[in-house]
């Protein structure tokens, strides 16, 4: 959003520009700098919490305002007053997950995560949860989101004796349920880095793998929303995905109002 471009006389408000952050901290450090010159008020992202936590420090010093829709890393918390989400903490989603795990009546459970800001602080929190609750966590582990194989961690969990594993996970979850077949058999439960990340690309064309899966991702339309929302974003955006396309809306939407109502494009005026 345009430094100079509030203004209630004219009808054009907003000017975007886009830059992508490659699911890179490296990547995106470099190109969020074109964005901290003093000449935006805003910037919308990154999607993921590693990205945004690689980059937040030197937004928050620029004194420019953050938004992501899909930021939901439990540490992001911390940051204030100018980095702000409209996905919820995995501090909520972990006992979310965990009480559809626990009201399946799942007994022992493996629990692992990919090992970055996402998946340690979901993945650990879920675990306390359900160990919190009395189940039995016959493993908890995290690994390398960048390993090629994941045989081994697959023939640990079952080796623990778990009944059921819930994997936060990306796009690498796709190998991770390729690998563990004739490994481990028991339920899967997964979240939304998996359901936005994991398709038949990541299966090998084997959607059918994915058949009595169960997990939780944070909705697009909410029992107390606008229920309209996801099937008119299909219809402007047909190849893009929905699950925090609701989201990034409300982000654009808050920085918009706030400095509308303020009547400043300065984010140390507006954010007040």
């Amino acid at each position: 959003m345009g430094a100079d471009e509030i203004n209630s006389d004219f009808p054009d408000l907003i000017t975007l520009e886009h830059s992508d952050s490659g699911t890179d901290p490296a990547v995106a450090s470099e190109n969020v700098d074109g964005f901290l010159t003093g000449t935006h008020s805003a910037i919308l992202g990154a999607a993921a919490s590693g990205v945004s936590t690689a980059i937040v420090d030197k937004v928050q010093d620029a004194e420019v305002v953050m938004c992501s829709g899909s930021n939901t890393a439990a540490s992001l918390s911390a940051y204030d007053p100018y980095y702000i989400r409209t996905a919820p903490s995995d501090e909520l989603q972990a006992p979310t997950l965990g009480d559809v795990i626990i009201e399946d009546g799942v007994v022992d459970v493996a629990v692992v995560w990919r090992n970055d800001e996402y998946g340690v602080g979901f993945g650990e929190a879920l675990a306390q949860y359900l160990a919190d609750s009395g189940l039995n966590v016959a493993l908890q582990e995290g690994y390398d989101p960048n390993a090629t194989s994941f045989a081994d961690l697959m023939e640990d969990v079952a080796a623990s004796g778990a009944e059921a594993l819930a994997a936060i996970t990306f796009e690498e979850g796709g190998q991770l349920v390729l690998d563990a077949q004739g490994r481990f058999d028991g339920q899967f439960y997964v979240a939304d880095g998996f359901v936005e990340n994991v398709g038949a690309d990541q299966l090998g064309g084997e959607l059918a793998l994915l058949e009595g899966f169960r997990g939780t991702r944070p909705s697009s339309a909410p029992e107390t929303g606008e229920a309209t929302f996801p099937d008119r974003f299909a219809e402007f955006s047909p190849d893009s995905p929905t699950i925090f396309s609701a989201h990034f809306y409300d982000c654009l939407m808050v920085v918009t109002l706030a400095a509308q109502v303020a009547q400043s494009s300065d984010p140390t005026v507006f954010v007040n």
